[in-house]
């Protein structure tokens, strides 16, 4: 019975096996566009209800119909983290735009720094770039509210901390 399941079957493909099935006096000339009754015609024409049982660990499914396994706690903490990272970057890239321009319309600024993604210490090293940046173009008004925002975000996180359980 295991054995079974690793080698792949040998019989044909083809639905015209031995005992009439698929014979030509059947009244089916075999040209329905080349695929037979029980093909998944978009994955290759391959057997959709295990009918070869060897065909690899996936019991026959697609790549996109066979159950995903879930990933190590590692791996998934890497995956989170290179994902908070690439939403950084853009936003990072957008801020930046922003702050070059002229005027003091700072609004989407704010905007885009709630988007900020990561735990509190990135977020606060992300803020702190951003003033950097902001320092470079002089924008003496844009500091001042960027900093007044980092001690929001240091106060919301408090006061979260020291919440009491009643």
């Amino acid at each position: 019975d295991s054995l079974e399941n690793h080698v792949p079957d040998a019989r044909p493909r083809h639905p015209a096996a031995p005992g009439g099935e698929g014979a030509e006096g059947d009244g089916d000339d075999g040209d329905d566009g080349g695929h037979h009754a029980g093909e998944d015609v978009e994955n290759g024409g391959g057997a959709t209800d295990g009918e070869f049982p060897g065909a690899g660990d996936s019991g026959g499914l697609s790549p996109e119909l066979r159950p995903q396994r879930y990933p190590s706690p590692s791996t998934l903490k890497r995956q989170i983290h290179n994902d908070c990272m690439e939403v950084n970057n853009q936003l990072r890239a957008l801020i930046t735009k922003e702050i070059r321009k002229p005027g003091r319309h700072y609004e989407k600024i704010f905007h885009l720094l709630k988007q900020i993604q990561g735990t509190l210490d990135t977020r606060i090293i992300f803020l702190q770039n951003i003033i950097k940046e902001a320092a470079r173009f002089k924008k003496r008004v844009l500091i001042e509210q960027l900093r007044n925002f980092l001690v929001e975000i240091h106060h919301r996180a408090n006061n979260m901390n020291h919440m009491s359980v009643l």
